[in-house]
């Protein structure tokens, strides 16, 4: 079976990280190749790759070099030691496996790496030595696969260094049949479509950075490569929500769905949009369609409280406000919210402890403008 995403696969101990060992100056070092990972890094400049860099991925590919004999044509045998071989170096140069929400391969080339870096590697090193390999994407996930005569092929988890069959990844990454069906999954990725996901993972870094007019521009060359790439819609319609450009966001996430209606996330992102339109019962549907997609995220609960608190739904809301709180009870905003639930449905008392149990978790929070509107709500109460 294939590993889970959260469990750490290249674990061996080591006392360096890659990038120690020898990295020339910035300015004296040129790179040897010009691979899919190079130009990764081309692209990563503006938001940090340097030279060491460039030499930590030179230095890989003249190790497989040096223990891979390229030959004419491959059997199913050799391409699995092929590939054991290419998993073998990056374990032992002391890469460890790790999971992140903005994979940037000159991040992982310091020494932690995720599934997408890892696979960035092994098509940069088939490109230098003629290997019939092909990236392939699942849903927030990508892996490598190696073409066999006939149409036969071989599929490799580079984060486990194992085979793994197209129904193991359907079913450890729940992909469905619309998705095979819309081509976004579980296909061999032709280059420019590889390179679309350099450009979606730093739109996604300059959106956190709040540089949208950046975002935008490489979410942009990102959908032109790749009009199949989930992760560049649910970006550009996180941009349009920003800009209130609400129909466009939901267009978006729209398509992010289509492409991947597994993914909770877009589910929850599209019914966040829904309640800015005031579109309260597609909010709510979409943040039940994310719930049952995935039920331990405790804000997806909380704002659907929060949705079902506007329509007077205050059981339903305060039993939401209570699960988020089961999930994350260190989280004074859950309590902040139930507090305001139980306030609204007259409960005196119980809105009390919550409030207190806010205060104990965050005392500053008494300064906060919300603060002071529930206790006007508390003192309104009181008075009846």
């Amino acid at each position: 079976m294939i590993e889970k995403i959260v469990r750490r696969l290249f674990n061996k101990s080591r006392s360096s990280t890659p990038q120690d060992e020898g990295a020339e100056s910035r300015e004296e070092y040129k790179p040897k190749y010009n691979t899919i990972g190079h130009e990764f890094l081309d692209l990563e400049k503006i938001v940090g790759a340097t030279c060491p860099d460039y030499k930590v991925l030179d230095d890989i590919i003249d190790e497989a070099k040096r223990r891979i004999e390229p030959k004419q044509k491959y059997s199913r045998q050799d391409a699995l030691k092929i590939l054991r071989t290419i998993g073998n170096i990056l374990t032992e140069k002391g890469f460890e496996y790790y999971t992140t929400d903005t994979p940037l391969l000159s991040n992982s080339l310091k020494g932690k790496i995720d599934c997408d870096d890892l696979s960035i590697i092994y098509l940069s090193i088939a490109e230098v030595l003629n290997l019939p390999l092909v990236g392939i994407r699942a849903p927030h996930h990508l892996f490598v696969r190696w073409k066999l005569i006939k149409g036969s092929y071989v599929n490799w988890e580079t984060t486990s260094m194992t085979k793994a069959t197209d129904e193991e990844y359907k079913n450890e990454f729940r992909i469905m049949k619309d998705s095979i069906k819309e081509k976004a999954f579980l296909r061999g990725l032709s280059r420019q479509e590889v390179l679309s996901y350099a450009y979606s993972n730093i739109a996604y870094v300059f959106y956190f950075r709040n540089d949208i007019i950046s975002s935008y521009e490489y979410v942009q060359k990102s959908l032109e490569l790749n009009p199949k790439n989930d992760l560049a819609y649910n970006t550009r319609g996180s941009i349009f929500s920003k800009k209130q450009d609400l129909d466009k966001s939901i267009s978006d996430f729209s398509q992010a769905i289509r492409l991947d209606p597994s993914n909770d996330n877009y589910h929850y992102n599209r019914g966040c949009v829904w309640n800015k339109k005031g579109d309260l019962n597609r909010a709510i549907s979409d943040f039940s369609q994310a719930i049952l997609l995935n039920s331990n995220v405790d804000f997806y609960y909380c704002d659907r409280g929060i949705v079902l608190s506007k329509k007077g739904n205050m059981d339903e809301a305060i039993a939401d406000f209570n699960a988020a709180i089961s999930l994350k009870p260190d989280n004074h905003i859950n309590h902040f919210n139930l507090a305001i639930g139980l306030a609204k449905k007259g409960e005196y008392y119980g809105a009390l402890a919550s409030y207190n149990e806010v205060l104990q978790l965050c005392p500053e929070f008494a300064y906060d403008t919300k603060s002071k509107q529930f206790c006007d709500m508390i003192a309104k109460i009181k008075q009846k």
